[in-house]
């Protein structure tokens, strides 16, 4: 009877109880861009990615893509910032060559990226960038929201 009584615990709970890490966990993510365009030309992209996990191995993730085919090679800077706080610039991206930045950061590797979520996700988020271009020396991308997700138990059924 005991035998029978846990394979239909297991088979009604649809095998989780055999899933250790199930539920211990939640995660949100959020991603927004922006264009600078000069007529149909496209002179500056930035998308920018935050994703956040909490409880089990907690930890904050970023994930950017700056490109500008007009600009490349001739930056010199590019940051991200919050709106409400131009004086404060919240994270340099690192120049990539022939493209202007792309990359990625963890905080477990290092990088603080307390309240960048809150800055996306409120529409806040902006990318400055100067240049050693004439007419173009300093260009501000406002970033509009394109996803959020809330938080959540990706293993929980």
């Amino acid at each position: 009877m005991r035998t029978l009584s846990l394979m239909l615990l297991v088979l009604v709970s649809g095998c989780s109880i055999l899933d250790f890490d199930s539920c211990l966990y939640e995660v949100r993510a959020t991603e927004a861009s922006g264009q600078l365009l000069e007529g149909t030309s496209e002179v500056l992209y930035a998308r920018v990615n935050i994703g956040e996990q909490r409880d089990y191995r907690p930890d904050k993730s970023m994930i950017w893509e700056l490109r500008g085919t007009p600009l490349q090679g001739h930056v010199t800077s590019a940051v991200f910032r919050d709106a409400a706080d131009d004086s404060k610039t919240l994270f340099t991206f690192p120049l990539t060559g022939a493209g202007l930045s792309t990359g990625s950061v963890t905080e477990t590797g290092g990088a603080n990226l307390n309240g960048f979520f809150e800055v996306i996700a409120t529409g806040r988020g902006v990318v400055d960038v100067r240049t050693d271009v004439p007419g173009r020396e300093s260009l501000r991308v406002t970033l509009a929201k394109t996803f959020q997700n809330d938080w959540f138990r990706p293993k929980c059924g």
